[in-house]
């Protein structure tokens, strides 16, 4: 029951008022069948009382008048409620799969990014969007099973009218009948439960042999049959257990629909001995084998819904303790908020970056990252971070944008805490990670990314700032080849879409960081796509334009390194260098080991 009133909350915070009218309004058409019932015996007795007198119409009209206007009342109501049944249940799925989509990806947003990209968190990501998928189709069954209730308890109670001892033979065949159906969806979410990380890998299987991403290394290596058979060894495995599942739930529905059957059977029996000893009328006769048709008929939508609505229990619990996670720390005390670029930072001085000691290390892990971290950045110096692979390089950036908060130390942004500036610091700074967005849009849109809402907010970024930071980056070609028109659009998703290479992604990517003109930039492998040549030309460029800016180029290349001002080497977690690359090449130290060992592959 907490499971379902959970689902019950979500439908009811998430439905329209209006259309929550037009539901309430609706259900008030379940009555029907029962009224029907009482409608038909009123109609058959009357009609035999009218031919018993005589079959006068214009004497004995009242006679059949009223029962037979009820039915067309009843009829009308039947049409209007098929009529509005498939607008509402389109819609229901509309409103509630919109909304609930919204706030399952606000809610991702607010998350502490060092959380948002844990196994643990995308693994309850893909859950609850499984979920949001599925009660958005299913949430005409919830409203399905009060429909189907109700036309029983209608059915019930008409029938209640004609004859109690048949209402006690229909509710004591019906009791095996839903006891089946619930034992049925206790194993049917045992096993969704046991399977969902053989789902998980089967999806993988598949999207790996239907996506374009790999298609080339696949076809390549022959790896297609390798796959194949690997999703087939999986989809058996599943197709096997699920197979196993249904045939211990059609033992169960088949004793239930035995003991239905024998409690229709005898309320026939029982009907027919009432009818031939005089207790019922021919008009109770008939409503009741209406009575059984329709009762059947909304206990079978109303245990189908269930079994439906129960499949989601599983996924409910997710979601709910998903949108419990707690939610990055407010900032305490008084909030810095940045001014415009180019007037000044409140607290600004020479050293604009100051780190005293800080460590970090990902929830639930016992290394730490980062150890021990002290630097300083003077604002206008372009510095470089060097270091092997999984050093923290990376890391170090997402802290002194505050993505990542600090376990321990102090990071002072322009005097400041980093963290009293909150979200806004990304307004004033420019950040593209390396694994940066391929967004399947327009030219412009692509340049605009991480300005897009000052954009169109009327910032003053105009198409001659867009051309001139493309041009920056080396992409004069393609501005060239394509007429200049900054609305191209680039991608497969698009027939007419412009598919990039690597590099020119990259490019673009680069000048997305130039077009906001921002006094801080961070770059995190900006270069990693590009040959030697356009490396060298594009990393030209790149410092010459922000000249006088402050700029953290992450990279592993010396020839990026070393155009920068300062050199900052991570080794072990720590710093183990920092200074210009004359001063760092003067002491043998690991930047000089770094910069020999990639002068050794050219030579």
């Amino acid at each position: 029951m907490k499971n379902f009133k959970a689902i019950l909350d979500i439908l009811r915070e998430n439905i329209s008022f209006k259309l929550g009218v037009m539901v309430v309004v609706t259900l008030f058409t379940c009555f029907v069948p029962g009224l029907w019932i009482l409608g038909v015996q009123r109609l058959v007795d009357a009609y035999g009382d009218w031919q018993h007198a005589g079959g006068n119409l214009r004497e004995n009209v009242g006679m059949l008048a009223a029962p037979l206007l009820l039915l067309a009342v009843l009829f009308l109501a039947k049409k209007l409620d098929q009529m509005f049944k498939i607008p509402i249940e389109l819609s229901l799925q509309e409103n509630i799969g919109n909304s609930l989509k919204v706030q399952l990806i606000r809610k991702g947003s607010r998350l502490p990014l060092v959380v948002r990209e844990s196994a643990e968190c995308q693994n309850q990501m893909e859950v609850c969007n499984a979920f949001v998928g599925e009660i958005s189709q299913k949430a005409n069954k919830v409203l399905l099973v009060f429909r189907s209730g109700i036309m029983m308890v209608s059915v019930v109670g008409a029938v209640s009218t004609l004859n109690p001892w048949i209402l006690l033979a229909l509710c004591v065949g019906t009791l095996p009948s839903f006891f089946s159906m619930v034992y049925a969806m206790n194993n049917a979410v045992k096993t969704d439960q046991e399977l969902g990380a053989r789902n998980r890998v089967l999806s993988y299987y598949a999207g790996l042999m239907t996506g374009v991403a790999y298609a080339k290394e696949l076809k390549a290596y022959r790896l297609y049959p390798v796959m194949i058979d690997r999703w087939k060894e999986e989809s058996i495995y599943i197709n096997r257990k699920r197979l196993l599942q249904e045939k211990k739930n059609a033992v169960s529905r088949l004793a239930g629909g035995i003991c239905l059957s024998c409690a229709f059977t005898v309320a026939a029996i029982l009907l027919m001995g009432l009818i031939m000893g005089g207790s019922v009328s021919v008009g109770a006769y008939v409503a009741m084998f209406g009575a059984i048709t329709s009762f059947s008929g909304a206990l079978g939508d109303f245990t189908v819904s269930v079994t439906d609505i129960m499949a989601l229990f599983g996924r409910v619990s997710v979601f709910r303790e998903f949108m419990e996670l707690e939610e990055k720390t407010a900032v305490q005390g008084e909030k810095i908020v940045p001014e415009s670029v180019g007037t000044g930072y409140p607290g600004i001085g020479e050293t604009c970056y100051r780190l005293q000691n800080v460590s970090f290390r990902y929830p639930g892990c016992m290394d730490y990252v980062l150890k021990d971290v002290s630097f300083e950045i003077r604002k206008g110096e372009r510095v470089a971070v060097v270091g092997e692979n999984g050093a923290g390089k990376s890391t170090l950036v997402k802290l002194m944008l505050n993505l990542y908060n600090r376990d321990l130390g102090e990071i002072l942004f322009c005097g400041k805490p980093v963290a009293a500036y909150g979200e806004e610091i990304k307004d004033i700074c420019d950040y593209l990670p390396q694994d940066f967005i391929r967004y399947q849009g327009s030219l412009r849109e692509n340049v605009l990314l991480h300005n897009m809402s000052r954009h169109v907010q009327n910032a003053g970024i105009s198409d001659e700032q867009i051309i001139r930071a493309l041009e920056r980056v080396g992409l004069s070609g393609l501005l060239e080849e394509t007429g200049y028109n900054l609305d191209i659009p680039l991608g497969k998703l698009f027939e007419d879409g412009r598919e990039l290479s690597g590099g020119q992604w990259q490019r673009v990517a680069l000048a997305r960081a130039l077009v906001g003109e921002s006094e801080y930039i961070f770059l995190d492998e900006p270069t990693s796509a590009l040959d030697p040549v356009s490396e060298i030309q594009v990393m030209e460029a790149f410092l010459e334009t922000v000249a006088g800016r402050t700029a953290v180029i992450v990279s592993h290349r010396i020839g990026v390194a070393r155009r920068c001002d300062k050199i900052l080497v991570i080794e072990r977690q720590r710093v183990a260098q920092f200074g210009t690359h004359a001063e760092l090449m003067g002491h043998a130290g690991p930047y000089r080991k770094m910069v020999e060992l990639q002068a050794s592959l050219y030579q």
